[in-house]
């Protein structure tokens, strides 16, 4: 069989490309590349292999350069499906003074070819995209800007194809938009390939945090496609913001709002921004965090409807009064915390009466036991019923104060479980048997009182009568809401099926759609935040994610951003 392929070899190279040339005594011919040779022998290696021959066998032979020897073993080799013999060969033939014009002449005859094999290799593609890049030294994709002809920007586009399928995006990336918009007009359905594929990229080095590159394609493409553009500009910002939001960067993710997103839409940068603001408040560990949100919406702030921006002040003002209470600075929680409600108009009289509490408690010695009985009687009378049993407690190690100090103690319980019961009630005529169990259980428990123990026992046997008539319906009803849930989801109503979901797992963790449930609200949370267009695991980890290239058309985009709009609007 080596024998056929061999003579078939023979007759077939010599029409394909020139290479070293053995011609024999008897008349045969063998085409290859010379390997060795000495006075005494020569070992040439053709396509079925390397051949020692007797100098006394050789009439005549012939030497081609070594650069046109490697591309016949180029050649040779990709008959065979060595696409890595061949790559070799040509990373060989360019080292030894082969022209760019010389490998695309060799390489475009043969490109259906290479791109088969390559397609076949799954395994190894990341292999063969890093020896299909060493093709090209640092200035191998300029040369196509500088030489734009018609054989090189089609060459350009079939590799830069088969990079995008390897671990070489960033240089499939380089090498689309190195090839001319005219080419591009000219060849349309390539266009639509290379735009998807460099939106998709877009994507991945705004996920990876490299926003300097994906600004680059960014503005590569809008030239091509403005609306694309407009749509991958919004996508790019917001994922931009958010890693900066996240990493604590919040003056440059508002800046981002302002000065980026605000001429695309004013509605999704005021969102973007009162959610971050949202976001401080929430995150606030200490008053610097608080005060870096009040310079942003002093600078920002025009971004926001004059409802919200006095909503947030008050919000982040609240925020650090709290925290500057806990540090016992009560001068400066107060003044914050009138701030606040002259913004709002409302006041929070709890607020004020924890700041007079912490001034009065701060200036108690721990043996002033009248003191902190009394301190106690302010703090029962102002609903203050945590730091009120505190100083009771304190107050009863005084013999002469523990009788009244003991009376206290038994009506704040007294208050204690009549409240706890008014909140029973309430649960129960919501159907919420098991909470409202969970909140008699305390009450059924203690022993030192009898006051509404009756009453509690009466409540939680209701309950229970309640919780095994539902458990005979659960399943069914349970269903029922996943069912709802689903519907929601199909019609793109996340928030409706997040709802349904939530009730299943809250009221009905045990039935068998509940695990079905867990797995929606994951898909549901997924989809959410797609459309959100902001997906805070990938952001927050910085890992590379690589997604693969499905393709996206500008209608597509311009969708998911028209149904945030819409979202934001409706909010």
């Amino acid at each position: 069989m080596k024998r056929k392929i061999f003579c078939i070899l023979l007759f077939l190279t010599p029409l394909l490309l020139t290479a070293d040339q053995i011609v024999l005594k008897n008349g045969g011919v063998i085409n290859g590349r010379i390997v060795v040779k000495t006075e005494e022998k020569i070992t040439i290696r053709s396509a079925s292999g390397e051949l020692t021959i007797s100098i006394n066998n050789i009439r005549q032979w012939r030497m081609e350069t070594s650069a046109e020897n490697f591309l016949w073993d180029a050649d040779a080799r990709l008959a065979f499906g060595d696409l890595d013999g061949a790559l070799a060969a040509l990373a060989q033939s360019l080292a030894d003074g082969l022209s760019y014009p010389d490998l695309i002449q060799f390489i475009m005859p043969r490109i259906e070819s290479i791109e088969k094999i390559f397609a076949e290799k799954k395994d190894n593609k990341n292999k063969y995209g890093a020896q299909i890049l060493s093709l090209f030294p640092a200035d191998g994709i300029a040369y196509f800007k500088d030489n734009p002809t018609s054989a090189s920007m089609e060459f350009a586009y079939y590799i830069a194809r088969m990079l995008a399928q390897s671990d070489q995006p960033q240089s499939a990336a380089r090498l689309y938009m190195s090839l001319s918009h005219d080419w591009y007009e000219k060849n349309k359905l390539n266009q639509t390939a290379a735009v998807n594929f460099l939106k998709n990229e877009i994507l991945r080095l705004a996920m990876s945090g490299d926003y300097d590159g994906a600004v680059e394609i960014l503005e590569y493409l809008q030239e091509v496609d403005h609306e694309l553009g407009r749509s991958s500009k919004i996508l790019l910002y917001l994922k931009w913001a958010a890693r900066l939001r996240e990493q604590g960067q919040w003056e440059e993710a508002a800046d981002i709002y302002q000065t980026k997103i605000q001429d695309i839409s004013r509605e999704l940068a005021a969102n973007r921004l009162s959610f971050l603001l949202d976001y401080i408040t929430g995150a606030a560990k200490k008053d610097s965090d608080c005060e870096r949100g009040i310079k942003l919406l002093q600078k920002y702030g025009n971004l926001l409807p004059p409802d919200e921006k006095s909503k947030q002040f008050a919000e982040l003002s609240i925020a650090a009064g709290k925290i500057a209470l806990d540090d016992k600075r009560t001068t400066a929680a107060r003044a914050l915390f009138q701030s606040a409600f002259e913004e709002r108009g409302a006041i929070d009289e709890r607020l004020l009466l924890l700041c007079d509490y912490k001034e009065r408690a701060t200036q108690l010695k721990p043996d002033d036991y009248l003191g902190h009985y009394r301190l106690g009687l302010f703090c029962r009378k102002s609903n203050l019923e945590c730091e009120a049993r505190h100083h009771f407690n304190l107050a009863l190690a005084s013999s002469e104060l523990k009788e009244e100090a003991m009376n206290e103690l038994a009506l704040l319980t007294s208050k204690e479980r009549l409240k706890s019961m008014a909140d029973a009630i309430k649960l129960f005529d919501m159907n919420e048997w098991a909470a409202c169990l969970d909140l008699l259980q305390p009450l059924l428990n203690d022993t030192t009182t009898t006051q509404g123990l009756e009453e509690a026992a009466r409540l939680a046997s209701l309950c229970r009568q309640k919780m095994q008539a539902e458990g005979e319906k659960r399943p069914a009803k349970a269903i029922v809401l996943f069912q709802q849930a689903e519907r929601f989801f199909i019609f793109e109503d996340y928030e409706r099926a997040l709802e349904k979901l939530e009730i299943i797992l809250r009221s009905y963790p045990d039935v068998p759609v509940a695990r079905q449930s867990k797995e929606l609200m994951q898909r549901v949370k997924q989809r959410r935040d797609l459309a959100r267009l902001e997906g805070k695991e990938p952001l927050s980890t910085g890992k590379v994610v690589k997604p693969e290239y499905t393709p996206l058309d500008a209608g597509e985009l311009k969708s998911q951003i028209n149904n945030l709009l819409d979202s934001l609007n409706e909010k």
